[in-house]
């Protein structure tokens, strides 16, 4: 599937992932801290943004796949990558399916376990109720969850207002339906890092402790006081962060 995304800069490839429901236009604030001194690649994952809504059942393993040939099509043969919340998932897939196309692997409030059963109901639920009544109506109360700040509030809010519901609908499925990834993220050899928000109420901050330093080369860095949308509420922070794991890989 051919994937919408945007480049900035030249340089050393990092390929940042969104999550769910937003799109590349969440990094914009990391990305203009970043500088121009790398290849930034912003893709809008599959039923997201700007790329196309499949209305056909599909995984996480599928959107990683997408991924790589959006790589291949931009002649990038490894890359760093950054995967925020579902886009975590998606990149620890490129890491299990794809390890050779990954220098680096940086998880921005995300995690590597499946679903629980009752997260996995709560979404087939959602995916139910929003065929009935729409995602604006079903995640009404999702920025609430994500973040304290109330301008970052309103960004998620938007949206999940422009979130197309067979979009959300197939990334629920795919997320309820993703294989543990604890396998794939203890064996891997290449630089790591877990970045986590204090006050994150949806991967509380013990959980990301927990598993971050399980990689040979893994680490984690705290930033007081944010939430889930660290990109928009500390984006400064998150691009200090990023740019020196790169420069030590």
């Amino acid at each position: 599937m051919v994937l919408f995304y945007v480049e900035h800069g030249a340089g050393s490839p990092l390929v940042l992932l969104h999550g769910f429901p937003f799109d590349h236009t969440v990094w914009e604030k990391v990305i203009g801290e970043l500088g121009k001194d790398m290849r930034l690649i912003t893709p809008d994952l599959r039923g997201h943004g700007c790329s196309m809504i499949s209305e056909d059942k599909y995984s996480i393993a599928d959107m990683a796949a997408d991924v790589i040939e959006l790589m291949d099509q931009l002649h990038i043969r490894e890359s760093v990558v950054v995967g925020h919340s579902m886009g975590g998932y998606v990149a620890l897939e490129m890491a299990r399916n794809f390890p050779e196309r990954i220098s680096g692997l940086v998880l921005v409030s995300s995690h590597i376990f499946a679903d629980t059963l009752e997260k996995k109901q709560s979404r087939f639920e959602d995916i139910n109720k929003i065929r009935q009544k729409g995602v604006a109506v079903v995640l009404v109360d999702m920025p609430n969850m994500l973040t304290y700040d109330d301008i970052v509030k309103s960004y998620c809010r938007s949206a999940v207002e422009r979130m197309d519901s067979v979009g959300a609908i197939g990334a629920l499925h795919a997320m309820a339906n993703r294989s543990a990834s604890e396998d794939v993220w203890e064996a891997l050899t290449i630089p790591t890092l877990v970045i986590a928000g204090s006050d994150d109420r949806l991967i509380p901050i013990e959980k990301s402790r927990g598993f971050a330093g399980l990689p040979i080369y893994g680490t984690l860095e705290e930033i007081n006081g944010t939430g889930h949308m660290l990109m928009l509420e500390a984006p400064e922070k998150v691009a200090k962060i990023l740019g020196k794991f790169i420069y030590n890989i």
